[in-house]
């Protein structure tokens, strides 16, 4: 039986984390959330049937205030926790001090509290994705108490242009979601020796 997987999309890191998979992953077990306090951003993505868009807010962004953000969002519990049932939940936030940041607290504790398996992925302002020593260092160690795991990557980034600065985190995120979708959806067979 085919497991549901949400990939949940906090701010915009998580838009532009959207924007960048759907071109390349196409299964009928992934669900699109994207959580967003700016109207404009969000409408920018175009509508798909796996995707639902959630606008926190009044659609005017907070201004780069996370405990606005993290307000709003409690605000909206009944809508957003609703949209996060499954057997996974994938949740991707940048931490540059915004919508994300903001965010990622409280939909893991939500995602948590309905016993999904939960992996929160945190992009930093210079577009690596950041390992859990990282968050703690950040001071943002709400995350390390209370999830399954936490994905980090450290490509070198230093030589690319712009254009391309951001899609090598993306493509480790994509490979990331290929190999759990193939681990939970397909046979396979364990050798014990």
């Amino acid at each position: 039986m085919d497991k549901t997987i949400n990939v949940i999309g906090l701010g915009n890191a998580g838009v532009n984390l959207y924007t960048s998979l759907s071109k390349t992953i196409n299964s009928k077990n992934i669900k699109f959330i994207l959580l967003e306090t700016n109207k404009d951003k969000l409408n920018k993505v175009s509508d798909k049937d796996n995707l639902k868009k959630i606008l926190i807010g009044d659609g005017l962004g907070t201004g780069g205030n996370p405990d606005l953000a993290r307000e709003l969002l409690n605000k909206q519990k009944v809508g957003v926790i609703e949209n996060l049932n499954g057997e996974l939940n994938l949740i991707c936030a940048g931490l540059g001090g915004g919508t994300g940041e903001g965010f990622v607290n409280t939909i893991v504790d939500w995602s948590k509290e309905l016993g999904v398996v939960t992996v929160p992925i945190m992009l930093s302002k210079d577009g690596d994705f950041m390992s859990l020593k990282e968050v703690k260092s950040k001071r943002v160690s709400y995350i390390e108490y209370n999830q399954d795991t936490v994905y980090s990557s450290n490509p070198d980034l230093e030589n690319l242009p712009p254009d391309e600065y951001l899609q090598v985190p993306f493509q480790g995120y994509r490979q990331t979601i290929q190999a759990i979708l193939n681990i939970v959806n397909k046979v396979g067979t364990i050798a014990i020796d």
